[in-house]
């Protein structure tokens, strides 16, 4: 049975099918969209770049990113398979990460936070990302 407050919501069992983003179009029109957001922003802009997944994301913590630079490689222990990742960052990932760090003023600490001042959690960035 369908949720009756969300015609959209899948039947239980049911898959979900979610294309990635493939226009450049489309993306520059949510980074405007994002700009005036810059948590959201560099959450996006690091999705994007570094396919990480949300999860991964949120276990950032300032420290490991507060002093890169174009092309540094971050590592991160990824949740799904207890493997750690490398990837290179490229411009736009660090331009994001240090938009956020400016806007934050936050010098230690997980890199995306809630209003509440705690950690960000996944299905907060769920809701973002269907907003």
């Amino acid at each position: 049975m369908k949720n009756p407050s969300n015609p959209n919501h899948p039947e239980p069992g049911a898959s979900i099918k979610v294309d990635p983003i493939r226009s450049k179009a489309a993306i520059e029109n949510i980074k405007k969209i994002l700009m005036h957001q810059p948590r959201n922003y560099c959450l996006f802009v690091l999705g994007i770049n570094t396919a990480f997944r949300a999860n991964e994301l949120l276990s950032i913590q300032i420290e490991q990113v507060d002093h890169l630079k174009a092309y540094d490689e971050i590592e991160l222990k990824q949740k799904k398979t207890k493997e750690y990742r490398r990837v290179k960052l490229n411009k736009n990932a660090v331009a994001g990460l240090k938009f956020w760090l400016k806007e934050s003023g936050r010098q230690d600490g997980p890199l995306f936070y809630s209003q509440k001042g705690t950690v960000l959690t996944e299905p907060s960035v769920t809701r973002l990302v269907k907003g």
